[in-house]
């Protein structure tokens, strides 16, 4: 077994932290989902010492953890199959989490289907599948049809300070059925 020595992620470290969530999301859903600016920007809005973490084993990057704003622990493996780093990653990501609040912690969190290293880890630690997400895309060699609307249905561009209330509240009715929605009020 490896020994690695674990710590917050420093600002320093983001180039290689990227290079690891960029190599796991390409492979889990085709492409690196986040850029090295949508990370500095991430790493901005959170506090390094206590929502990340990472791992170092002979010198070199393991992998990286994170606890997001709303409870919801993400690993980041170099080497994919590591289990035992994932677990150690994700004791510590639900000792942060309960750190947090003297409540009832409700984690959560999503991993591909081609993960089998991260979806066993978590079954195998209480976590269940709740809801499930596919993720398509086409390829168009030409420009759609123009779409043809029912009677009574028009589209239009967004009217700033006209469609703000009724964007909110349409976006408050879709999102009811994702499993995880958290009602927002107007203001948030």
């Amino acid at each position: 077994m490896k020994k690695y020595s674990v710590r917050p992620a420093k600002l320093s470290d983001i180039e290689a932290v990227h290079e690891v969530i960029a190599q796991q999301n390409t492979i889990d859903f085709g492409s690196a989902l986040r850029t090295l600016a949508d990370l500095q920007k991430t790493w901005q809005s959170i506090n390094l010492e206590s929502d990340t973490c990472t791992a170092f084993a002979d010198g070199k990057l393991a992998g990286y953890a994170e606890l997001r704003e709303n409870d919801s622990p993400f690993i980041y493996l170099a080497e994919r199959n590591n289990v035992d780093l994932a677990f150690q990653f994700l004791t510590i990501l639900e000792e942060k989490a309960a750190a947090r609040k003297k409540e009832t912690v409700n984690l959560f969190t999503q991993i591909s289907e081609k993960n089998n290293t991260l979806l066993q880890l978590f079954a195998a630690n209480g976590y269940r599948s709740k809801l499930a997400f596919l993720m398509m895309e086409v390829v168009l060699n030409e420009a759609p049809v123009a779409p043809q609307w029912p009677a009574g249905i028009t589209v239009r561009p967004f009217v700033k300070s006209q469609d703000e209330q009724v964007t909110y509240q349409t976006d408050e009715e879709a999102s009811k059925d994702k499993g995880y929605h958290d009602p927002l009020s107007y203001e948030d």
